[in-house]
């Protein structure tokens, strides 16, 4: 069921392989993890994620699938109380899909960082890449 699903959405077959043996999301019932892969993958798509971006995001974290669709939109909406729109909160993400795991309080304090080093807003969200490791620690 979830590797028909996961090929039907564009996945490859070594791709879905790394999806379902990901340590996050193997103790998840088949029906529930295919419940929760379909309900993330529409939410993406609904706040503006192209099917491409979020096989490609996904691949990279794959353990958004065991995210609640709750925890996402908090973190969304704590991103946009620092000062970002919803549109740069999802291009940061697209870069950087484990800033779905991270508290804000840690994000707040890395974009504070950087601002502190001299970035502006915008040099942040372009910078993205670089937010867990600044100064060479993650978050």
């Amino acid at each position: 069921m979830v590797r028909e699903y996961l090929k039907e959405i564009g996945y490859k077959d070594n791709e879905i392989e790394e999806i379902l043996e990901a340590y996050s999301l193997t103790s998840f019932q088949e029906e529930t993890l295919l419940k929760n892969i379909k309900k993330n993958y529409e939410y993406f798509i609904v706040i503006g994620y192209t099917a491409e971006e979020i096989i490609k995001m996904t691949k990279r974290q794959p353990s958004i699938y065991g995210y609640s669709i709750e925890n996402m939109t908090k973190k969304i909406t704590d991103m946009m109380k620092l000062g970002y729109s919803q549109e740069e909160v999802i291009k940061m993400t697209k870069v950087l899909p484990s800033i779905y795991s991270y508290s804000i309080e840690s994000m707040n304090q890395k974009i504070k960082d950087m601002m502190t080093l001299g970035y502006s807003q915008e040099e942040v969200i372009k910078m993205t890449k670089r937010l867990p490791s600044i100064y060479g620690y993650s978050i």
